[in-house]
Parts: C-alpha cells; sequence; structure tokens
C-alpha cells in the first residue's frame, strides 16, 4: 500500500519545466521566431538574386548571354533571362545607327575665331602636328578634310568576341571606326587632286575610303557595318584658301558671263532669223575657226555633221577654204545656193526675213519704175524722131505747169515796168506749214504703196 501511495505520488509531481524562469521561455519563443523570420528573409534574398538575372532588352538593342564569362546565347526585344551575376549575365550591345566625325585632318581653329568664315581665320605660321591634320592627294597638294560616317553594329557576337570586351564604351567603338576611317581615307586621297576632292570627286572618294575602311574592320572581324560615309568639308590650307577661294570666285564670274553671252546670243540670232537659225550659223556655243579638222581633232567629212555645228555658213566656209587650196568652186557655190535657199524660204523669220523682204520689194518696185522711164523714153524718141522743134516745146510747157503746179513751189507774179523791181523772198510761215504737211502726206502714200508691194509679194 505504501508502495502504492508512493506510485502515485510519482506521477502527481510536476515536470521540470513547471520550475522553469519565465524569462527562459520567452527567449525561447524569440528565438523561434527570429529563426522563422531568418528563414523568410533568406528566401527573399534568394528570390531577389535569381530575379536580377532578368534584364530588359530595348528597341535597337541586342542582349549577349554569358555563363561563367562564356557566351552561350543572344536574346531580342523584350525581357530577357540569364543566371545572375557572377554566374552569368546580359550584356547590351547598341545596335543602332551611329555618327562619328572625323576631325583627323581638319583644321585647327582657336576657340576665339570659330564663329568667323574660314577665309577669315588668321593662318597659324607652323602645323600644329597634334591639334591639325591634312591629307596628302595624288598631286602632292595639302588639303584639310572632315569626313562624317554611319555605322551600327551588324554582329553582336563577333563584335563581343572581338571589340567590346576591350572597348566596351562608346567612345572607345567611335575610336575603333574612327582609327579605321582615317587610314582608310589617307590610301584612297592619293588615287584624287586636291581639285577633285573638293568639285566632283568627293562622293567616289567617300565610297572608294568606305570600303577600304570595311575591309579593315572585316578583317578585324568587329561586327561593324559602316553604312554611309560623307566628305562634309574639305578647304585648301588656311595661308592658300583666300587666293583658291579667289580662283574659284572668277572661275565661277567667267562661267556666269558665258552663260550671259550664250543667252545673248541666242537671243540676237533668234531676232535675225527665227528659231531655225541653226540652219545657217549651227551651234552658237562652237566659235571655234572653221578648218579641214574640227577643234577636236576629229576631220570634218561628213557636212551633216558640219552643218549641225556650225551651220551652212560654216560649210561655206569650209568648201571655200578647200577651193581656195585645190582651185574648185563648184562644191562652194552649191552650198552658198542652199544658203539663198534658205533665205528665202519661209523656214527664216526675224530681222533677215524683213530685210529680204523690202529689198524685194525694192527691187521689183525699181524694176517697174525702169520699165515705165524705158516705155517714155521710146515714145518721147519716137516723137521726137518725127518733130524735133514741137516735141521739144511741148517738154518745156509740160516741164514749167509741172514746176508751177507743184505745192511744194512758192510763186512771185511781178508785172513788167520801167523801174527796177526788188523781190525780197522770205517764206511765210502759213506756206511753210502746207508744204511740210503736203511732204508728209506724200511719204504717207509712198509707205501704203511699199506695203501693198510687199503683201503681194509674200
Amino acid at each position: 500500500m505504501a508502495d502504492r501511495q508512493n506510485h502515485h505520488h510519482h506521477h502527481d509531481e510536476p515536470g521540470p519545466e513547471h520550475y522553469a524562469d519565465p524569462a527562459s521561455q520567452s527567449l525561447a519563443d524569440a528565438l523561434r521566431v527570429s529563426f522563422r523570420l531568418l528563414t523568410l528573409i533568406m528566401i527573399g534574398v534568394v528570390i531577389a538574386f535569381l530575379l536580377t538575372g532578368i534584364k530588359t532588352i530595348e528597341p535597337n538593342q541586342v542582349g549577349i548571354m554569358t555563363r561563367f564569362g562564356k557566351v552561350v546565347g543572344t536574346a531580342g526585344q523584350g525581357l530577357a533571362y540569364t543566371w545572375p551575376y557572377p554566374v552569368g549575365d546580359i550584356e547590351i550591345v547598341n545596335v543602332e545607327e551611329q555618327d562619328v566625325t572625323i576631325n583627323d585632318f581638319w583644321v585647327f581653329i582657336p576657340l576665339a575665331e570659330r564663329t568667323r568664315q574660314l577665309t577669315e581665320v588668321t593662318p597659324s605660321h607652323a602645323v600644329r602636328l597634334r591639334q591639325e591634320g591634312a591629307l596628302l592627294t595624288g598631286d602632292q597638294n595639302l588639303l584639310h578634310a572632315q569626313i562624317k560616317c554611319k555605322y551600327s553594329i551588324d554582329d553582336p557576337l563577333a563584335y563581343r568576341r572581338n571589340v567590346g570586351e576591350l572597348n566596351y564604351r562608346q567612345d572607345d567603338l567611335n575610336s575603333v571606326v574612327r582609327t579605321a576611317m582615317a587610314e582608310a581615307a589617307t590610301r584612297a586621297a592619293a588615287h584624287y587632286t586636291a581639285d577633285g576632292l573638293q568639285l566632283g570627286d568627293r562622293d567616289r572618294f567617300a565610297s572608294e575610303a568606305r570600303m577600304a575602311a570595311q575591309e579593315l574592320l572585316d578583317k578585324l572581324d568587329s561586327g561593324i557595318r559602316l553604312r554611309q560615309v560623307l566628305v562634309t568639308n574639305a578647304v585648301w590650307p588656311l595661308k592658300s584658301l583666300m587666293i583658291f577661294t579667289e580662283a574659284q570666285n572668277a572661275i565661277s564670274e567667267a562661267e556666269r558671263r558665258r552663260n550671259e553671252a550664250r543667252g545673248a546670243a541666242e537671243r540676237i540670232l533668234n531676232a535675225a532669223a527665227g528659231a531655225n537659225y541653226r540652219l545657217l550659223v549651227g551651234d552658237p556655243t562652237r566659235i571655234h575657226t572653221i578648218t579641214e579638222t574640227d577643234p577636236a581633232g576629229q576631220p570634218l567629212s561628213d557636212a551633216e555633221q558640219v552643218v549641225a555645228n556650225f551651220g551652212l555658213i560654216g560649210l561655206y566656209r569650209l568648201e571655200r577654204h578647200k577651193a581656195d587650196q585645190n582651185g574648185d568652186a563648184s562644191r562652194a557655190e552649191e552650198v552658198l545656193a542652199q544658203i539663198d535657199q534658205v533665205l528665202m524660204s519661209s523656214r527664216i523669220s526675224g530681222e533677215t526675213y524683213k530685210v529680204i523682204a523690202d529689198a524685194r520689194a525694192y527691187s521689183t518696185s525699181t524694176v517697174e519704175r525702169t520699165k515705165s522711164r524705158v516705155q517714155r523714153v521710146n515714145e518721147l524718141l519716137n516723137e521726137y524722131e518725127k518733130a524735133p522743134e514741137l516735141m521739144l516745146e511741148r517738154l518745156w510747157a509740160a516741164t514749167r505747169d509741172t514746176i508751177l503746179s507743184s505745192p511744194s513751189v512758192e510763186k512771185f507774179y511781178l508785172t513788167m515796168g520801167p523801174e527796177p523791181t526788188v523781190v525780197r523772198i522770205n517764206r511765210s510761215p502759213e506756206t511753210i506749214r502746207q508744204l511740210q504737211q503736203e511732204e508728209a502726206k506724200a511719204a504717207a502714200q509712198r509707205r501704203e504703196m511699199g506695203i501693198q508691194e510687199k503683201s503681194q509679194l509674200r
């Protein structure tokens, strides 16, 4: 019974925790909470670390994915994921078109003079090797030039493999392109003259330089593609620029005056012979002397070619030149007949046509007047042979009547007497005015008759 009592007493005795300190209990609870919170934080850190492998690829960009430094692929526009750094990474490569200006061959302009025109900049007395450069052209001249280049990265993997690791910054990338273009331009300039690079050969020079620079970049397997190369400026060294500018202005002025002369020649020839003046004088810009060989050195055996360039008058001069040498002028006479035929045809207008028409009218009227006079002389001759004295009396009487009846003759009637008569001749204003009116009326009648005769001839 005692054992049962002892056993019962053993089960009713509280455990050790019953006698534990409440502070210890609180500490244990805090540790459990802290462990759980730390676990959550560690999980959050791991998730955040994993999320660092996500990157956004913008338009005109390409992402190059690496793992332990080795390229494993590329990513296009949008969200891309790879293992976070340092396990993996996504390197962003900008593939949009970039601009770079090559000033390696440009003139140095002090800051205080950069707002002036190049012709107003004070030239230096010595070459600034570290501040300016120039192209050496094929005609052994120095020429300052500015070159603008557009490029883009076509092969991001090749760029990353051969250029990107060493030159990741944009300035370094521009330097690669600038170096290639400078070397290519230096080589290409040897194929051109300084005048050509300033005038008509810029595009060909830029194309040749672009191809040479592209070859250099391709040898590096750079992944860079040159899109466009332009020569934006090309000038002589400042010491020679003013003289060159004056020469160019003189050339421009000469060309302007030549154009004005051509225009004046066109107007004069059109006014002289109409739109078909080329039949007579050919191309007015061909001012060379006609010989058996034209100025270009080609024989002028083709008459059509001569007429096209120099007209029928030029062909006539050529045939006359031949006639002076061989004594045969038949061909020259044939050409002269062709010229007359053209002049008399309706293909010629302008002042030439007017002069020819006036001449034909004057010729016709002169012939008619001459015929009339010949007929009158023959009539008088017949009368004179029949009665000379009577015919002379009639002529004198007719002549006297004509003189006295003329409105331009002022008559004075005098009476005979024993005393001397003094006549003081002084025309009155009224008489002078009447004479002028009669002359004007007669001139108008003559002009009207001339116009009628011309119309009949046409």
